[in-house]
């Protein structure tokens, strides 16, 4: 948990400084923004949820606009990095995407394993030895472990047996009609699955493959590209504030029950 603690203490120190005369960030335009579509944290149907919130919390801090972009996430990412993009929400840090982004993380996460119960058994190991058997993700998503990423879905990438879905709700609906016989999942998003399909709960083991790996750090990303240093530094303290002061906690309690707030708080 070393990470996490140094995180908060980041987030507890940033309110209190003053970033080189100037607090606000410059609204030098209106900043394109794309959102993670993840239920809770963002719904586009209803264009609600707590990343919704956290950016028009920001907004209202700052003076800025932020102009809602809809795309796939695999471009998004190329957008951040070229600077078509300004901002993205739902990032985590891997050493690539820091040679183009800054990030702003305030909540933490793991991800857990997803098994149809027609797999009679449930470690990982097994998974790689069937090669009847293929797993989901969404594509250009990292699930915040370089045991998932970079061992599990590699060595099932060079086997052809990993299916890349546009989004998220392609990636539950093949899991659902057997498809692939297994996904990564945040439990936080359990109900999101859950209340889109009353009985799938029943056809899936839940699994924690990694279970000695602390979870990992999640917020904003902003382009390196479009987004001087210093103005990133501005922006990052605007989002400190936000966790310090209880805004963040109580944009969570409108989203998600106690258990879950508890899970990912940092």
């Amino acid at each position: 948990m070393k990470l996490i603690s140094q995180y908060v203490l980041l987030l507890t120190i940033l309110p209190q400084l003053s970033v080189l005369g100037q607090d606000l960030p410059k609204c030098f335009k209106k900043f394109t923004l794309s959102y993670l579509e993840s239920n809770h944290f963002y719904n586009s149907k209803k264009d609600k949820g707590i990343d919704k919130d956290i950016i028009s919390e920001i907004s209202k801090r700052s003076h800025c606009q932020f102009v809602t972009v809809h795309m796939t996430r695999a471009r998004m990412w190329k957008s951040i990095e070229s600077g078509e993009l300004d901002f993205s929400t739902g990032a985590i840090i891997t050493p690539e995407r820091e040679k183009f982004g800054y990030f702003s993380l305030y909540y933490k996460s793991k991800n857990l394993t997803l098994l149809r119960k027609e797999i009679k058994k449930s470690l990982m190991s097994d998974f790689l030895e069937d090669t009847k058997l293929r797993f989901g993700v969404v594509r250009s998503f990292k699930h915040g472990s370089n045991t998932l990423d970079n061992v599990f879905l590699k060595n099932l990438q060079k086997e052809g047996r990993v299916l890349e879905f546009v989004d998220q709700e392609k990636l539950y609906l093949n899991l659902y009609h057997n498809k692939v016989q297994g996904i990564f999942l945040e439990s936080f998003k359990f109900r999101d699955l859950f209340e889109k399909y009353k009985d799938i709960k029943d056809k899936l083991n839940i699994v924690d493959w990694i279970p000695k790996e602390e979870p990992f750090l999640n917020g904003i990303i902003m382009s390196k590209k479009s987004i001087p240093q210093i103005e990133a530094v501005k922006w990052q303290k605007i989002i400190a504030e936000i966790v310090s002061d209880g805004t963040l906690e109580k944009i969570f309690r409108k989203y998600l029950p106690i258990e879950d707030i508890k899970k990912i708080s940092l």
